[in-house]
C-alpha cells in the first residue's frame, strides 16, 4: 500500500470515528480527504475511486453521518479547483463530468436518509438539515440539469425541500435550495411557487 493509500483509509476511518463530534472537526477531516483524492494523479478516476471507499461506511449510522459530510464537501472542493492554477481546463472539465455521473447514487443516497426515522426530533431535525446541506452542494454543481423541469416536480427530493419549508429548523435551507433550483433550472419558477402557494407557510414563519 502506498503513502497517499494509507493516508486515505486512515481520513476514511477519522471520518467515521469523529461522525459524532465536533462538526468542524468533521468538515475538515473530509475536506481533506476530498483534495487528497483529487491530488492523487495515479488515480485516473479519483472521484470514482472516492465513491467506492465511501461505500465502506455506509453500514452504520455513524458511518451515513460522515457519506453525507464528504458529499457535501466533495463539490466544493471540484469547484475549487476552477480557482487552482495547477489543475488544468482539461482536468477541471473532467472532474465536472465525473462529479456529474455519480449523480443518480447521490440522490438515492439523500432520499434513503431523508426516509430514515429516530427516537429523537432533535436528531431527525439535525439529519433533515444535513440532507439539505448535501442537496444544495449537488443542485450547485448541476445535479438535476438533466432532469426536464416536468420530470423535477415530481422527485421525491423536491417533496422532501417542500415539507421542510414546514419546519423552523430546516426552513432556512429549504429556501436556499428552491432559490438555486429557480436560478438554474428553466421552467422550476412556476413549480417552485405552484408549491409554495399550496403550502401553509404560516407555522415556519412565526416560528422563525
Amino acid at each position: 500500500m502506498g503513502a497517499k493509500d494509507a493516508l486515505l483509509n486512515a481520513l476514511l476511518l477519522a471520518a467515521k470515528r469523529f461522525s459524532l463530534g465536533p462538526p468542524q472537526l468533521l468538515t475538515q477531516i473530509c475536506l481533506a480527504l476530498s483534495a487528497l483524492m483529487l491530488h492523487a494523479v495515479e488515480h485516473g478516476k479519483p472521484i470514482e475511486k472516492l465513491f467506492c471507499s465511501l461505500q465502506r461506511l455506509e453500514n452504520h449510522d455513524e458511518g451515513n453521518i460522515a457519506v453525507l459530510e464528504m458529499l457535501t464537501v466533495l463539490p466544493e472542493v471540484v469547484e475549487d479547483q476552477n480557482t487552482d492554477y495547477r489543475t488544468s481546463s482539461s482536468q477541471r472539465r473532467e472532474y465536472g463530468r465525473e462529479l456529474l455521473s455519480h449523480t443518480s447514487v447521490v440522490l438515492e443516497f439523500l432520499h434513503r436518509q431523508s426516509d430514515m426515522s429516530f427516537d429523537s426530533s432533535i436528531q431527525l431535525q439535525g439529519r433533515h438539515r444535513k440532507i439539505l446541506r448535501c442537496l444544495l452542494s449537488w443542485v450547485r454543481a448541476g445535479c438535476f440539469s438533466e432532469i426536464p423541469p416536468n420530470s423535477l416536480a415530481g422527485h421525491p427530493l423536491l417533496s422532501f425541500v417542500f415539507n421542510s419549508l414546514q419546519v423552523s429548523s430546516s426552513f432556512d435551507l429549504a429556501i436556499e435550495v428552491l432559490t438555486e433550483l429557480v436560478s438554474r433550472h428553466e421552467g422550476s419558477q412556476r413549480m417552485a411557487w405552484y408549491a409554495v402557494k399550496k403550502m401553509d407557510l404560516k407555522p415556519s414563519l412565526t416560528q422563525k
